[in-house]
């Protein structure tokens, strides 16, 4: 796909649930002009499993809500050379907004001593290291060697990451995982930026207006919408969050 839209609207793979639009497949030769990203993707086989660390059960095409797309790859277009530390701009930015590693503030991080059960550092080192190619929902269409699949997998990863990078961890290893991880939030960022239709704008005005907070109530004055987003909080998501608001207060990032 050439500029992918940050909408869900995707042509990687027929196979692709609610999403997929073959109008949007760029067909080579495909011309690039600065500002441009190509998604190039390998789709999965039948009976083939993706090898991805860190998401639920499955993986397999055809599978449940799996995506049939194992892996994808940006090829970005620049107007000019860029410096060594430039992070890629987001797939969703045409204005090409470049990043620089070394404007990171890396002395907000902590180097907390880690405790026994901590993960492999390589292991989230690679989670993060390629492109979380993902502008669809529920991961229908995300590549599945690429990121975790699901919202509460997603939410799960971010919350281990942001704790990794709070241990004292070798600085050179320690670096991998932070360079990795702020790809994927520059990316994320230009989606959002972009008008993807599905996240919830910062007055806190919900797409579904019967949805949106109600723990400040009694239980009494819950809606059958409220009772049933409140059991999928204590199962999927609540469990999530845990670890982002964790790493949140420690960065004074609450606001």
């Amino acid at each position: 796909m050439l500029n992918p839209p940050a909408q869900q609207r995707v042509a990687y793979d027929s196979g692709i649930r609610n999403w997929f639009r073959p109008e949007v497949l760029a067909r080579p030769p495909i011309r690039m002009k600065p500002g441009d990203s190509l998604v190039s993707t390998i789709s999965l086989k039948v009976g083939e499993k993706s090898d991805f660390p860190y998401h639920g059960s499955g993986g397999y095409r055809e599978h449940h809500d799996d995506s049939p797309v194992n892996t994808a790859a940006v090829l970005t277009c620049m107007a000019a050379p860029q410096p060594p530390d430039a992070f890629r701009p987001s797939y969703c930015d045409p204005r090409n907004r470049i990043y620089l590693a070394r404007n990171l503030r890396r002395e907000l991080l902590y180097r907390l001593p880690r405790p026994k059960n901590t993960p492999r550092l390589d292991t989230w080192i690679r989670v993060y290291q390629r492109p979380w190619v993902n502008t669809g929902f529920f991961g229908f269409e995300q590549p599945m060697e690429n990121m975790p699949h699901c919202g509460q997998w997603v939410g799960q990863a971010q919350s281990m990451a942001g704790l990794m990078l709070m241990l004292d961890f070798e600085p050179r290893r320690k670096e991998r995982l932070l360079i990795n991880v702020v790809q994927v939030g520059i990316d994320y960022w230009g989606v959002v930026r972009s008008g993807h239709s599905g996240i919830q704008s910062a007055t806190g005005k919900p797409e579904r207006p019967h949805w949106g907070p109600y723990e400040h109530l009694h239980p009494a004055k819950w809606t059958p919408r409220n009772l049933q987003s409140e059991a999928y909080r204590r199962a999927n998501t609540g469990s999530s969050w845990v670890g982002q608001a964790l790493v949140m207060r420690m960065l004074r990032a609450e606001k």
